[in-house]
């Protein structure tokens, strides 16, 4: 769905977004606004924006201890449908009886 896009401190027309878009950029504006300190939140974005060019550039070797990769995340999901399954297949299996 179109949302009409506006400043809300002027009510100035900025353009037309998409519902998610809009909402996804009222956000980013609130987020700025408390984290920004002295800059504006345009050159705030501008810095976050360098710090992940930085690091897609240079990245490191380095892998956070909590980080499960894809082949991990499979598994985990893989293993709560056995559980799933085996709990729906005891309950059918106990209105038997």
């Amino acid at each position: 769905m179109a949302c009409l896009d506006h400043n809300h401190n002027t009510g100035a027309i900025r353009g037309v977004l998409c519902q998610n878009c809009n909402g996804i950029e009222g956000k980013i504006f609130n987020l700025t606004r408390r984290a920004k300190r002295n800059m504006t939140s345009g050159e705030y974005l501008a810095r976050v924006q360098e710090y992940w060019r930085l690091f897609t550039e240079v990245p490191r070797d380095l892998i956070h201890p909590s980080h499960k990769f894809e082949e991990e995340k499979r598994a985990i999901r893989n293993k709560k449908a056995r559980l799933r399954r085996k709990k729906k297949k005891d309950l059918q299996g106990g209105q038997g009886k």
